[in-house]
């Protein structure tokens, strides 16, 4: 991948995110770019969507004068204002709310995945189902043989080993068979 990008850079980089995205809408194209860049221009274009999760988690600073004296009362402001989840309702207010953000809220299904339910997992239900009644035929199939093989081998009718195993889970009780014939 990145001999490819290397070998075709001015074909798949772009200089400014308004580039990249123009790329994207035409087709054939993903643009990797900054997170809240991403949610502030899914929420007013809703022919676009992130896809998939952080690359990274980064956050944001206030660059200042080295020993400034509002460095203290900046740092204790912006945390009170995240533990109290104001920068939250802001970012939603600006990126989902205001100048365009929310466009694509209530214009139907959004391209983000569904909720699941029962139609969404059904035939992974029913695969486990199937799955565990073959495994129950399969032991049971195979309890059955061993009681075969172990009447054999005691020469005990197939009945009473099957019986016996069912109450003791072992064979100790088990009388041979009479295998007189009458010719009379």
């Amino acid at each position: 991948m990145y001999r490819f990008m290397m070998e075709h850079k001015n074909e798949v980089t772009v200089k400014e995110n308004k580039d990249g995205v123009e790329k994207v809408k035409k087709g054939g194209y993903a643009f990797l770019m900054e997170s809240s860049s991403i949610d502030y221009i899914t929420q007013r274009n809703c022919d676009l969507t992130r896809i998939g999760n952080l690359l990274d988690d980064k956050g944001y600073g206030i660059a200042m004068k080295k020993n400034s004296p509002y460095r203290n009362m900046l740092t204790t402001a912006v945390l009170k204002l995240q533990e109290s989840g104001r920068i939250t309702e802001l970012q939603d207010k600006w990126w989902k709310q205001e100048r365009g953000g929310g466009a694509c809220v209530s214009k139907g299904p959004s391209g983000n995945p569904s909720s699941l339910n029962l139609e969404n997992v059904g035939g992974v239900f029913l695969v486990l189902v199937v799955g565990v009644l073959i495994a129950c035929f399969i032991t049971l199939l195979e309890m059955m043989l061993h009681v075969f093989h172990i009447s054999i081998r005691e020469k005990a009718v197939f009945r009473e080993c099957m019986f016996d195993s069912e109450y003791s889970g072992h064979y100790s009780r088990l009388r041979p068979m009479n295998l007189t014939i009458d010719v009379n």
